[in-house]
């Protein structure tokens, strides 16, 4: 558990930070900043999660805690081609998860300590998730990485990509 999760916690409880890790797992990879953010926007209370629970507003927690984050807005780019195709050109194919069952497939690629909280299941319910997996994927064993990294050849082989299904379509990416 990061340093963030442990201060939520202690300051709104163990589900609060249950919660935090769901809704916010990019603002908790900038450590200090989400726990400043509800320590500045929320009293310390272990009944914060159940107020945002009980009254219906998830959501709007969520845009709420993201309206105090800066968002870079880049030039469009536009393109004539579409995801998939711009995968391929890139060495990849592009899976579209539909069911529960169509997730485990890509357990095979992980070892156990590798799985990704994706596989725990229920994902569906709250993303749209899709897999892209690297052409020559049977070709890359993490034996040949003394010391793997998140983006060599082997930490880039197969990525998890999710979009939550609520209005603010936040993007999560694992490798």
């Amino acid at each position: 558990m990061n340093s963030d999760l442990k201060l939520i916690k202690k300051k709104y409880g163990e589900e609060m930070s249950h919660l935090c890790r769901e809704l916010f797992p990019v603002i908790l990879e900038q450590e200090g900043l989400l726990s400043k953010l509800l320590l500045d926007n929320f009293e310390p209370s272990h009944f914060l999660y159940e107020d945002i629970v009980k009254n219906g507003v998830v959501n709007s927690f969520k845009n709420y805690i993201y309206s105090f984050i800066d968002v870079e807005i880049e030039k469009e780019v536009r393109v004539d081609k579409n995801p998939k195709e711009l995968l391929s050109e890139a060495g990849y194919d592009l899976y579209e998860c539909h069911s529960e069952s169509d997730i485990q497939k890509f357990k095979e690629y992980y070892t156990s300590r590798e799985a990704l909280c994706t596989f725990r299941g229920g994902r569906l319910k709250n993303c749209y998730v899709f897999f892209v997996v690297k052409k020559n994927v049977d070709q890359i064993r993490r034996g040949n990485f003394n010391h793997p990294k998140r983006q060599d050849e082997y930490g880039t082989s197969v990525i998890s990509i999710q979009f939550t299904r609520d209005e603010t379509h936040t993007l999560s990416i694992k490798n």
